[in-house]
C-alpha cells in the first residue's frame, strides 16, 4: 500500500545525509522553492492526492527504517509556515538488484499560478557549485498546465540528476543518483503517474 506519512532510505546515510543537507542550506534552492516561495503563490488549486507509491517502474520504495527522522525532516521543508501545502511525501527508492543508483523522491499537493516560471526560478535558485548542467525543459509528467525540467549535477563524489515538476495543483522533485540524464528523463514521469491523482 503506498505510504504518505513514512519514508526510509537503503541510499546510504551519506548520499541522503548530503541531499538533505543540500535542502537544509539557505541559499540551495529547493528548500526554499518547495516550500512558500513556490507553493504559496496560487490562491487555489485543483484537488489532488498525493502519495508516496510502492513501486515506481522497477524501483520499490525502502522500508528501512533507519532515515525516517531524517525523511520526516525532509517533508517539513514542504511544510514550512505560511505554504499551503497539503500532505507532503517523501521516500527513496531503489532496484533490489542495484542498490548503488538510488532514487530520493518528494512531492506535495499545492497551488502554484505560473509552474513554467517556477521552474525557471529553482533551476536558477540552483546554480552553484557544483553547477547543474544538461539542463532539459519539459522532459514530461507535468501534466496539463504543467512545467517540468531536469539537469545533471556532478563532483568528485557526487553524481546525480535532478528532475522537477511544477503543475497548477503539485509538486515533485527527484534525486537519481548515479544515473545519466537519460535515464533519468526516461523514468521521471512515471513518478508523477504513480504519486498523484485526482
Amino acid at each position: 500500500m503506498a505510504r504518505s506519512d513514512e519514508g526510509s532510505s537503503g541510499a546510504g546515510l551519506s548520499i541522503f545525509a548530503l541531499v538533505l543537507g543540500l535542502l537544509m542550506l539557505a541559499g540551495a534552492g529547493a528548500a526554499y522553492y518547495v516550500g512558500p516561495k513556490l507553493l504559496g503563490l496560487g490562491d487555489s488549486a485543483p484537488t489532488v492526492t498525493v502519495v508516496a507509491p510502492d513501486k515506481v517502474g522497477e524501483l520499490t520504495l525502502s522500508e528501512d527504517p533507519q532515515y525516517n527522522d531524517q525523511i520526516t525532516q525532509l517533508k517539513s521543508q514542504l511544510s514550512q509556515d505560511g505554504s499551503p501545502v497539503d500532505g507532503a511525501v517523501a521516500g527513496v527508492y531503489e532496484k533490489a538488484a542495484d542498490k548503488a543508483k538510488p532514487v530520493l523522491f518528494v512531492a506535495a499537493s499545492g497551488p502554484s499560478d505560473d509552474p513554467t516560471a517556477e521552474v525557471d526560478d529553482f533551476f536558477k535558485s540552483e546554480a552553484g557549485s557544483p553547477p547543474i548542467t544538461d539542463v532539459r525543459r519539459d522532459v514530461g509528467g507535468a501534466g496539463e498546465g504543467g512545467s517540468s525540467g531536469c539537469g545533471s549535477m556532478k563532483s568528485d563524489t557526487l553524481s546525480m540528476v535532478l528532475c522537477i515538476w511544477v503543475d497548477p495543483g503539485s509538486i515533485g522533485i527527484v534525486w537519481f543518483f548515479n544515473q545519466t540524464t537519460d535515464e533519468a528523463v526516461a523514468l521521471f514521469p512515471q513518478f508523477k503517474a504513480a504519486a498523484v491523482t485526482a
